[in-house]
């Protein structure tokens, strides 16, 4: 049998782990999340709007969030979710969502979900599930899976099913909802830093996202729904554009619609998820390498001489709901991920919710051919944020070497072979330029 032996470590390596503040209406959720658990340790079931397993999971999300893993239903919750087979999950995607949920066999989880490749975003048949599509890649991305083509394809599957609203539905072909929509969007925010061409995607499907939102600032196909508004408000601050105007109203709109109970509709789940949402109202820095310019004398461009010093530019994003203060910027001309160290670093005062922050220092060119810069948003992670997912952006430019001005013997031609002794004649020769720089003023 297989089991649920992979079920914390991964959610832990997505989830940030600073202290979040406390609100009476978080406090509450809490409890009820608590005293609603079933007595085999799991949430959900009869009476709630998914199955235990999808429920589970949510919740154990949601509570490692809110720093309340030592409490005993979570623990409990653990070791129900550690004795599931995943061959009695009523679906694939309920499957998938579990296994993203975290685990310590992390070899196990990327083996099942390649085991499964045939039904999730590698054909465009009917039967392929989009829902089951984004939690796979969810999955492998939290799993640092490093296999580029797979992710490409799978991304390219839910490419080609959206609709031209922007949107998708359940599989292709079907109409737009929020509730997909809402998930695909969060997918592609989370892989944007890796795969660039994403942004006009993200930028569809959230100018479709924000068109669901109602007058009572909750989202859904009216009337608005808690799990539809959560998972909106979530996907919305991830996509990185400016959801200043409509974020406020949804968190709003989820705080208005809790009950005396502490719960939302009575659902574990509804509940997890807009307790989510609501411990989510901070800063959310973010920078794309479209984000980063590189310039000499005011002119922008990726060609520069070696030991020139030229003018590196960085817009800054906070799409959160609060400011972030004292944020820290490192800049490397090596992949960070190699252990490289920095070769600046500054620290910028505040960046404003919604707000932007042109960060602009001096660059020269230590070396020739390709250079990759690499700008991370507080390396350190002291800040806690919506995502750090999209905290670091790179940038590629060519340093060309110096004019190397050179003569060979072929080159020179002489008017005459035997020129009187005296005598002036005229020599035509041909100057080349060895370097990747332009020569001029040559004497």
């Amino acid at each position: 049998m297989k089991h649920y032996a992979l079920i914390l470590s991964l959610i832990l390596t997505l989830l940030p782990l600073g202290a979040h503040a406390q609100t009476p209406a978080i406090d509450a959720g809490v409890g009820y999340l608590t005293s609603s658990q079933n007595p085999d340790r799991s949430w959900g079931g009869a009476g709630s709007s998914t199955g235990t397993v999808t429920s589970t999971v949510a919740v154990l999300d949601t509570l490692k969030m809110l720093n309340q893993s030592d409490l005993y239903e979570y623990s409990g919750a653990i070791s129900w979710l550690q004795t599931q087979s995943l061959d009695t999950t009523e679906n694939l995607s309920e499957r998938i969502q579990a296994l993203t949920a975290g685990g310590t066999d992390q070899d196990k989880l990327v083996a099942y979900i390649d085991t499964l490749m045939h039904a999730w975003g590698g054909n465009n048949e009917f039967s392929v599930n989009i829902i089951d599509t984004v939690y796979a890649i969810q999955a492998l991305k939290t799993a640092n899976y490093s296999d580029h083509a797979v992710f490409a394809s799978a991304l390219a599957f839910l490419s080609s099913c959206q609709n031209t609203d922007g949107g998708w539905g359940f599989y292709k072909g079907d109409k737009s909802n929020t509730y997909v929509t809402s998930l695909v969007l969060s997918a592609f925010s989370r892989l944007k830093a890796t795969y660039t061409g994403l942004q006009p995607v993200i930028n569809t499907a959230a100018a479709y996202v924000l068109s669901k939102q109602n007058a009572d600032g909750g989202f859904g196909s009216s009337p608005s729904s808690v799990h539809e508004t959560a998972l909106a408000y979530e996907a919305l601050v991830a996509s990185g554009i400016d959801v200043s105007a409509s974020t406020p109203l949804a968190i709003d709109y989820l705080g208005r619609t809790q009950q005396a109970n502490g719960s939302w509709d009575n659902d574990p789940y509804e509940t997890a998820l807009a307790l989510k949402a609501l411990s989510d109202v901070k800063p959310n820095l973010s920078i794309a390498s479209t984000d980063i310019t590189l310039a000499r004398n005011g002119v922008s461009g990726t060609t520069f001489t070696v030991n020139e010093q030229i003018t590196l530019s960085a817009m800054i994003r906070n799409t959160g709901m609060v400011a972030a203060t004292q944020v820290a910027v490192a800049i490397y001309d090596k992949d960070p991920a190699t252990g490289a160290s920095p070769i600046l670093s500054q620290i910028i005062p505040s960046v404003a919710s919604g707000g932007t922050y042109t960060l602009t220092v001096p660059y020269i060119v230590g070396a020739s051919g390709n250079i990759t810069l690499y700008l991370w948003i507080d390396p350190s992670g002291s800040i806690a944020e919506v995502t750090k997912d999209d905290n670091i952006a790179s940038k590629s430019l060519w340093g060309a070497t110096w004019p190397d001005i050179a003569v060979f013997p072929e080159d020179i031609t002489p008017s005459t072979s035997y020129p009187a002794t005296g005598a002036s004649f005229d020599v035509l020769f041909k100057l080349r330029n060895l370097g990747e720089t332009e020569g001029d003023e040559l004497t």
